[in-house]
């Protein structure tokens, strides 16, 4: 009987235990959960004692069209915000380029903005009719 048959997958999945381990009802027993955006827990519990903040944003360098917000750069980044001095536990993969961004900001830590001062152009370039991108170029008075 092929893996792709319906009475395979029926017998396969029956067969498969759905846990080793024993229920826990009070594992969370008191803690205090809370779900909503980064920023307003930050605030809310930036100085609070005995707060670990539980950081699971989108992964750096992958699709985040799933989430209901458009997820930014500038967002990835500031997310980093509330690891700074605070305990964290933060969640990433090996598809995300986050902790190679993060070791090369350790070791250039006076860069600051190269584009500041820059200016900025922009052209809006279309490949076909639901196709387009922009393209951007920035660049800085003669010295």
């Amino acid at each position: 009987m092929p893996p792709s048959s319906p009475t395979w997958r029926r017998r396969h999945y029956n067969n498969i235990r759905t846990t080793d381990y024993p229920p826990c009802e009070d594992y969370l027993d008191g803690l205090t959960i809370t779900s909503c955006d980064y920023k307003e827990v930050f605030e809310q519990y930036k100085d609070v004692p005995g707060v670990v903040f539980l950081v699971d944003p989108p992964y750096l360098s992958t699709d985040s069209k799933t989430y209901k917000i458009y997820w930014k750069q500038s967002d990835y980044l500031d997310v980093l915000t509330v690891l700074a001095g605070h305990r964290f536990t933060y969640f990433t993969s090996n598809k995300s380029s986050i902790i190679e961004l993060c070791d090369w900001m350790g070791k250039h830590p006076n860069l600051g903005d190269p584009f500041r001062n820059c200016h900025r152009r922009e052209f809006n370039a279309h490949m076909n009719y639901s196709a387009s991108y922009t393209d951007i170029m920035l660049y800085t008075d003669a010295a």
